[in-house]
């Protein structure tokens, strides 16, 4: 009787030694699993950061090329109206390959993890917007200085009369082709958004010396003395507008570098140097 309880308490030891070997020897890999999926996890999420970072620093140029040009005067552009259309044309040019590569930049970060659970993901989507913004900031600056030379030339349609108002006849025909010529050139511009108001008032006046060239016309011809006279104090008054919708153009061109210039030293900036520490932060860790 003692034997076989003996036998019994020895098969059910063995038995529990057994299961809990079976037991731990399942737990053992699984563990092993976890820990390679962490330090894979770790590994992705290292190549996420590094990958927002090589963007991140071949923004950089492009970052500080920004800073300076929303910081210039227009009184740094020389005095000349060709120095004013080679620097435009150039700043043109500039911005034109810089949003080029900022979209490259963009594109580059598709595909990446992203998310506002992670600080890798909410790094990718940080990263995303500042080349958004970097992108929009170029192409409006480029969208602004092409329409400066095509405007630059209407600026001085005066310089083609080469007639005095003594000969009233001849005046009155080269005002009006004059007129005409920067009417249709207007005519042909598409101003932003931002600047129609002062583009149509600006429009306005050539059409307004146009109707003063024909009147001055009629008069001559009838020779009308009065008529001519009031056509003489007319165009002073119409010049003095003429003279106040380019300085209100000019100043709204002004005002558009202005903002450009507060958005990158406000929030573009401050993107920026968020982008710049957490990324920092994160491949230190």
């Amino acid at each position: 009787m003692k034997k076989k309880k003996f036998q019994a308490t020895f098969c059910a030891i063995v038995l529990c030694i057994t299961m809990a070997f079976a037991a731990g020897s399942s737990i053992l890999p699984q563990q092993a699993r976890i820990t390679a999926l962490a330090a894979e996890k770790r590994a992705l999420d290292r190549q996420t950061v590094e990958k927002v970072s090589e963007a991140f620093n071949s923004a950089a140029e492009i970052y500080k090329y920004l800073i300076v040009f929303s910081e210039k005067d227009s009184e740094d552009n020389g005095d000349d109206d060709s120095d004013l259309m080679a620097i435009a044309q150039e700043e043109i040019k500039n911005m034109r390959e810089n949003a080029a590569k900022l979209a490259a930049l963009r594109s580059s970060l598709n595909g990446l993890p992203d998310g506002k659970d992670t600080s890798e993901g909410r790094t990718v989507l940080a990263a995303r917007e500042y080349l958004d913004q970097l992108s929009n900031l170029s192409l409006d600056m480029e969208e602004l200085m092409q329409y400066f030379t095509e405007l630059l030339p209407i600026f001085n349609f005066f310089e083609g009369l080469n007639v005095s108002m003594d000969d009233y006849k001849a005046f009155a025909n080269q005002f009006y082709n004059s007129s005409l010529v920067a009417k249709e050139a207007m005519d042909s511009i598409k101003p932003p958004a931002y600047l129609a108001i002062t583009h149509n008032d600006l429009q306005q006046r050539f059409k307004e010396f146009m109707d003063f060239s024909r009147d001055m016309s009629t008069a001559v011809r009838m020779e009308d003395p009065l008529r001519i006279y009031s056509c003489v104090f007319r165009i002073n008054r119409m010049m003095a507008m003429f003279e106040r919708s380019i300085d209100n153009m000019l100043s709204d061109i002004a005002l558009q570098q202005e903002q450009s210039e507060n958005r990158m030293k406000g929030p573009i900036k401050t993107l920026h140097d968020e982008l710049e520490s957490n990324i920092a932060r994160l491949l230190a860790a």
